[in-house]
């Protein structure tokens, strides 16, 4: 039996801050419980950063975000993405990568991100690594929802930004075991 997939708490912080800021906290707080069960249980005590919940409940937030605060094409949370990774990149959880990274690192180091973030979760992979060719492949997550992946486009997008890349127009995901693929994979073109 394959164990469930976990997403460490900094990955909700990061959301629900956005979330705060965008929307206000008193608007947020009663919302919360109400986009799912095992969301309403995590938020039901004080969410620990480096403490591990169940995935179900992170897709409940993003979902439940899209839903009755955004158009519900994933563009809220793709931008709640990027302010995630302004957040962990300017005093959070890689801030060293902001002083000692550059775009090709962070892209090379991904396969050591992911499982800071998340467990049972597949792997995140490097398969190209050029400013005109960037590919990034998440293998054995077969479950990884749809809005989630929309989060990560935001989130690498953003990552990219804050360590001296421009990142061109069209840079998302082009594979999806959603709609059929073998895994998620994302693509982007950039120039330092």
């Amino acid at each position: 039996m394959t164990a469930a997939p976990l997403a460490r708490g900094m990955a909700f912080l990061g959301l629900l801050k956005q979330l705060r800021a965008r929307f206000g906290a008193e608007a947020l707080a009663p919302m919360l419980p109400g986009w799912g069960p095992t969301l309403a249980q995590v938020v039901a005590n004080r969410v620990g950063k480096t403490d591990w919940y169940p995935y179900p409940a992170l897709v409940e937030l993003l979902e439940g975000a899209e839903r009755e605060l955004g158009t519900g094409d994933g563009s809220l949370v793709a931008d709640l993405g990027e302010g995630a990774a302004r957040s962990d990149l300017s005093g959070g959880a890689f801030s060293i990568l902001r002083v000692l990274g550059s775009p090709r690192h962070l892209i090379g180091s991904c396969e050591r991100v992911w499982p800071r973030y998340y467990q049972n979760a597949g792997r995140m992979i490097a398969v190209a690594r050029e400013p005109d060719n960037t590919v990034l492949r998440i293998v054995d997550f077969p479950g990884m929802a749809p809005m989630h992946c929309r989060m990560m486009e935001g989130w690498m997008r953003s990552a990219m930004t804050q360590l001296g890349a421009t990142v061109l127009p069209g840079g998302r995901e082009i594979t999806c075991t959603s709609t059929g693929g073998p895994w998620h994979e994302f693509a982007c073109r950039w120039t330092s």
